[in-house]
């Protein structure tokens, strides 16, 4: 066989075109990109020169920064860039002069006109020359904020851990003396005329419109006003206008005190315990001197009685005939009144007192008759009605309280609630005396409540059948007050502690007793007693010495005494404060003279064994 396995095919020749083109591809991107990098490297080093060496031109031109950014509209070129103004290819833009005149100091920085001042009034004196021309005070002397931030802060830092502290409110004390101001005027003061004080002050004139007239007549010595008279422009005259001086009355200086020191006699005893060798205990006990040293005060006398449930037929009709009784003994310059109370309080005569006469009598017998064992008790109303009763300084007000002091109605029920508010509302201004109907009543608050009044504490728990004797007994013991508003006031260097602290009214049958103690290196001491009795006010100052011979030897018993008359002062404290601390100072005082603490199961502190006192 002739032909070939396999045919050879003859195709054109293509790969020296290829490699021509490939080879100009080449040439042209080099050329393009050392074109690029030639320009890419001028337009940096053209920038790096800018800032190594300055623009003579920009130099010379001196131009101020702030005027190169000015640009005033369409015909005015645009503001310079500061890369094409280093650029030595860059054409040089020249500002026009109008741009030049614009930045010249005196043309840029030029004042303002000056105001035409305002005219000022013809009485205001000419403002005084400046002394040297203001300045800012340097920067180290001005105020720096943050430090002044950071010093209040510490401020509050500082405070917020403080605790607060509530100040209770302090009870005035009864026996304190009331600081009396005395004032008197042995001259005329001088008037003062304003015309006077206008023409030496004309500033005080400033606000007035210049455009009124204003006249200041000629001013006044204060001799010639002194003399003038005031007198008021009659009917039918003119006022001139004048001023009217006015004359400041005279305030009277109160009457002293008369003395007492010659109408009463005072006794002291004193005794020194071997087991208390510190202290002297001494007891003052006061009585008047004869029976005409002091008249006997008249009295006004109300009778609160307690007509609730609490009280049955058999206590309250005894009551009835023990008050009616009572009123037949009063002698004929005292006064009376009555009042029955449970849920409401009713009187014989509100807002007065009657004289004892026998239709008087008879009609506080019809008064009381009605009234039954009904109701609930609300005490306190009751009392605070008593004090609405019509006053009289030279009378002695008594009130003789007969109830079992069991409270179950009425905005103030607590017991030492009543005590403490009525307490501060009287002020020993009412003696209350009263009287424990029922032995199983509330005889801490009758006690106390009579002990912090000037009752003297004669409250007593009879059966219903010695209702009437009791009442007899309360009303002759007071029957002859011839010394109302009673408080003594010790010296301070003695540092006496004398109890009772607010002491009854002194009557001419019934002494006024003293337990004091003092230390035994200061055994002389002072005291003042003050007091009131038919308009008048007395007083008298002893000087005791516990040394002298005249003071008698008192029983060992005397401390007891004096410690018990401490302890229900403590008892009256707690009843109006309820303080805790009392309780505790109770507490060791009974511990250290064997005595127990008065209603120590209402108040919550157990009865003591009574031991030796031990001071």
């Amino acid at each position: 066989m002739d032909a070939p396995l396999f045919r050879t095919q003859t195709r054109p020749r293509t790969v020296s075109r290829s490699a021509t083109v490939a080879v100009c591809a080449l040439i042209f991107s080099m050329a393009l990109h050392l074109g690029t990098y030639s320009a890419v490297r001028n337009r940096i080093v053209s920038f790096l020169r800018s800032f190594a060496e300055p623009d003579p031109k920009a130099v010379e031109t001196d131009i101020p920064p702030t005027q190169v950014h000015l640009y005033e509209g369409p015909d005015t070129p645009a503001p310079k860039d500061l890369l094409q103004s280093s650029d030595p290819l860059s054409a040089e833009t020249q500002l026009p002069a109008s741009l030049i005149a614009k930045s010249e100091a005196d043309a840029t920085f030029a004042a303002p006109p000056v105001p035409d001042a305002p005219s000022v009034p013809s009485v205001l004196p000419p403002p005084p020359a400046p002394s040297e021309t203001p300045r800012l005070p340097p920067p180290s002397e001005m105020l720096a904020t943050d430090i002044l931030a950071i010093t209040t802060a510490r401020d509050l830092e500082l405070a917020l851990p403080v605790q607060r502290h509530e100040i209770p409110a302090t009870e005035r004390h009864t026996l304190a003396p009331d600081p009396s101001l005395t004032y008197s005027a042995p001259e005329m003061l001088p008037l003062i005329d304003a015309r006077i004080i206008l023409s030496s002050h004309p500033m005080l004139l400033a606000s007035v419109d210049p455009a009124e007239s204003v006249t200041l007549p000629a001013p006044k010595t204060p001799e010639h006003i002194l003399a003038r008279t005031p007198v008021a422009p009659s009917a039918g005259t003119e006022d001139t206008g004048d001023i009217r001086p006015i004359a400041i009355p005279e305030i009277e200086e109160p009457p002293p005190p008369i003395p007492l020191d010659d109408r009463l006699a005072v006794r002291v005893s004193a005794f020194r315990p071997e087991t208390d060798r510190d202290h002297i205990y001494f007891q003052l006990e006061i009585t008047p001197r004869d029976a005409e040293s002091l008249p006997d005060i008249p009295r006004d006398i109300v009778f609160v009685l307690d007509t609730s449930n609490s009280l049955s037929y058999k206590r309250l009709n005894p009551c009835k005939k023990a008050v009616s009784t009572a009123l037949r003994t009063l002698k004929p310059t005292d006064r009376f009144n009555v009042c029955a109370f449970a849920e409401e309080t009713a009187f014989l005569l509100p807002d007065a007192w009657i004289a004892p006469t026998p239709e008087a009598f008879r009609e506080a017998d019809a008064f009381l008759a009605p009234f039954e064992s009904h109701g609930n008790t609300d005490l306190f109303q009751s009392m605070l009605s008593v004090l609405d009763l019509p006053r009289d300084a030279d009378r002695a007000q008594i009130a003789i309280l007969l109830t079992d002091g069991r409270i179950t109605a009425g905005r103030v029920s607590r017991d030492s609630a009543v005590i403490g508010t009525f307490s501060r509302l009287n002020a020993g201004a009412i003696s209350v005396f009263t009287i424990n109907v029922n032995a199983k009543g509330n005889a801490y608050l009758l006690d106390m409540l009579s002990f912090c009044d000037r009752g003297g504490n004669t409250a007593t728990s009879p059966s219903s059948f010695d209702i009437g004797r009791t009442v007899q007994t309360v009303v002759g013991s007071i029957g002859q007050p011839i010394l109302t508003n009673v408080h003594f006031v010790f010296d301070s260097v003695s540092a006496a502690e004398s109890f009772p602290k607010l002491t009854s009214n002194l009557y001419r049958d019934r002494p006024l007793r003293l337990y004091g103690r003092v230390d035994a290196d200061t055994p002389v001491f002072a005291f003042q007693a003050r007091g009131d009795a038919n308009g008048d006010k007395y007083d008298m100052a002893f000087e005791i010495d516990l040394r002298d011979s005249s003071v008698a030897e008192a029983p060992d018993t005397l401390p007891v005494e004096w410690a018990t008359q401490r302890m229900y002062d403590l008892v009256a404290t707690y009843a109006r404060s309820e303080n805790p601390s009392i309780l505790a100072e109770m507490r060791q005082l009974g511990a250290a003279f064997g005595i127990t603490v008065p209603h120590g199961e209402r108040l919550g502190v157990p009865a003591q064994p009574r031991t030796t006192p031990t001071p």
